[in-house]
């Protein structure tokens, strides 16, 4: 039988030295999804809509088919909004931008994720330089029926939202 673990300590420690540089990152934490994606089916709506790619095409589950997304008309701010149909506990939000048939990203770097109390939207989370196609956002749960995506601005390419798909834990 080997001795593995003195092996291990100094690969253990050697990345510890190379995290302080800042030369390698090493999570701490990983974050998994809850099974129960709320917005699954919910009333969606939203501040415009390009061609036939309506809000609803957001919370339909398909984060493949490129007729499956809710496209914004051009220029910001933008937003859409899901109704869960009851109060629920949310702490999580997932969001799936367009990828096309090249592999280029047309993401959102700036955006809110709000929810609504008394008929007045809150900020929980303001996401103000996002570089990835699907963003995972957890935040101290709240409490709501409404949430609701502000979109603020894209690449220089994404003059409009082009959303895949947007998930609610």
């Amino acid at each position: 039988m080997r001795n593995t673990k003195g092996k291990t300590a100094i690969v253990l420690f050697l990345l510890a030295i190379l995290s302080i540089q800042g030369c390698v990152y090493i999570p701490t934490e990983v974050v998994e999804k809850p099974k129960v994606n709320l917005a699954l089916g919910a009333a969606a709506t939203a501040s415009s809509v390009y061609l036939h790619f309506t809000p609803d095409r957001a919370v339909d589950g398909d984060k493949e088919d490129q007729n499956s997304r809710w496209l914004s008309e051009p220029g910001y701010p933008q937003w859409i909004s899901v109704d869960l149909g009851q109060r629920e506990t949310i702490h999580m939000v997932a969001l799936y931008f367009f990828v096309n048939e090249h592999g280029f990203v047309y993401y959102n770097t700036e955006y809110e994720i709000q929810y609504s109390e008394e008929g007045t939207w809150k900020t929980i989370l303001h996401v103000e330089d996002n570089q990835l196609q699907a963003p995972v956002h957890s935040f101290p749960p709240v409490v709501a029926q409404q949430i609701r995506i502000l979109f603020h601005k894209g690449i220089p390419q994404a003059d409009l939202v082009r959303l895949y798909e947007l998930e609610i834990y």
